[in-house]
């Protein structure tokens, strides 16, 4: 959730890629376009993951999360679309969003808990 700067991944990437320096280490323009690319996937994940399932995947009528949802994101029937699995999961992502994002804490923070108490209360 956020631009990974891990030396031995960047190292790992380039060589891979054949964009590395003599000295194994990135090269400053290899270095940029790591970060360029890690700059566009921190997009998506909130574009495309993120402001898709949240707040969509909150259950406000049955509680916990809703994992059932049509072609055009419209929620289907309750059903046994309530598997703890996915709790866990979805519980799990937004725990990570709410503490590496302060920006998104507060909203992040909220769902963790409804996960949280759902699995604990109802499963």
């Amino acid at each position: 959730l956020g631009v990974h700067r891990c030396a031995g991944c960047a190292s790992s990437v380039a060589r891979r890629t054949g964009r590395h320096s003599q000295n194994g280490g990135l090269s400053p323009g290899n270095e940029r376009e790591l970060l360029e690319v890690g700059g566009r996937t921190e997009a998506m994940l909130r574009k495309d993951v993120l402001e898709v399932w949240f707040p969509r995947t909150v259950d406000n009528e049955n509680g916990g999360l809703r994992s059932n949802f049509a072609r055009d994101w419209t929620p289907l029937a309750r059903g046994d679309g309530k598997f703890s699995v996915f709790q866990g999961r979805m519980t799990w992502i937004a725990l990570q969003v709410a503490m590496r994002r302060p920006e998104l804490k507060e909203q992040f923070l909220a769902i963790v808990n409804r996960g949280v108490n759902y699995m604990s209360d109802v499963m």
